[in-house]
This record gives structure tokens, C-alpha cells and sequence, in this order.
């Protein structure tokens, strides 16, 4: 990570990224114009960044109606008819504390597998679009509602 906490560790590898961390520091202290920094890891940031920061604006998740609407606001553009999108944005939303880029990701990987079988996206193919997201950042798959985590996913273990 460019921002990360530098460390006390001994490790070559510690020790370069702690060097690169100072540099960044004084690269961005020697710089006239605005710097902006974006991160899903705020808490991962090291505190002699936070301390240069005049402004620190956070963008919190989406409740459980905002997620709705990007669901189907992000499926009719792929095809989705405005009753399925609504239908299953209803399914999705609730129980899937997703960002709006996740709930994009989610949607993006669902088009994909419905165009690989030749079909229309389905609640099975939004529902493993949504795993993926879960495991890309290491969340328990196991933590959804099975109904919705689909079928896909067992089809495709053995």
C-alpha cells in the first residue's frame, strides 16, 4: 500500500516501504497544487498523512433503499426489464451490505455470466456476481442468506 502505517519490522521489505512512505510525505509536503488521496482503508493509512490533510470527506455505505436504486439503476442499462430489476434489486438490497462500486462489480460479473450461457441475468447470476464481491474482499460467503448466494456456486465445485 502507497499509504500505509510504516512499521517497525526489521524485514528488507519493511524497511522499503517505510523508505517509500517518507518519500511520499515529502513529496507531497514539497507540492504547490492539490493532492487528493481516495481509500476504502482509512484506518490503514498512516497518521503523518491524516495529519497533512485540511480535508477529509466521507462517503458512507449505501443504506438498504439507496442500494435498491443503484441495483436497478445499474440493471436496466443491461438489459434487465424495469420489473425484474426492481424484483430483484427488492432480493439483493436487504440482506447485502455492498459500496456502490461493489453493487457495479456484482452487476458487471452477473452480465458476464449470463452472456457466456446465452441468457437473460438472472437472480442466480446477480447472486454469484455478488459472492465474487464478497470474496474479493475476503468477506464469509457464508454470512448470506444461502437463496441468495445462488446455485451457481455448487454447480461449479466439482
Amino acid at each position: 500500500s502507497l499509504f500505509a502505517r510504516r512499521t517497525d519490522a526489521d524485514s528488507v521489505n519493511a524497511r522499503h516501504a517505510n523508505a517509500d512512505t517518507g518519500h511520499l510525505l515529502q513529496l507531497i509536503e514539497g507540492h504547490d497544487g492539490l493532492v487528493m488521496l481516495s481509500t476504502n482503508r482509512r484506518a490503514n493509512i498512516d497518521t503523518a498523512f491524516l495529519r497533512r490533510m485540511r480535508f477529509i470527506v466521507e462517503f458512507p455505505m449505501p443504506g438498504v433503499e439507496q442500494r435498491q436504486t443503484l441495483w436497478e439503476r445499474l440493471l436496466v442499462p443491461l438489459g434487465v426489464t424495469a420489473k425484474n430489476s426492481e424484483a430483484f434489486a427488492e432480493q439483493l438490497a436487504p440482506p447485502h451490505e455492498l459500496s456502490p462500486a461493489q453493487i457495479k462489480g456484482a452487476a458487471l460479473s452477473a452480465a458476464y455470466l449470463a452472456a457466456a450461457e446465452d441468457a437473460p441475468i438472472g437472480l442466480d447470476h446477480l447472486a454469484e456476481g455478488v459472492r465474487r464481491e464478497f470474496m474479493k474482499e475476503g468477506r464469509l460467503t457464508s454470512a448470506a442468506p444461502p437463496a441468495l448466494l445462488g446455485t451457481r456456486r455448487a454447480a461449479h465445485a466439482g
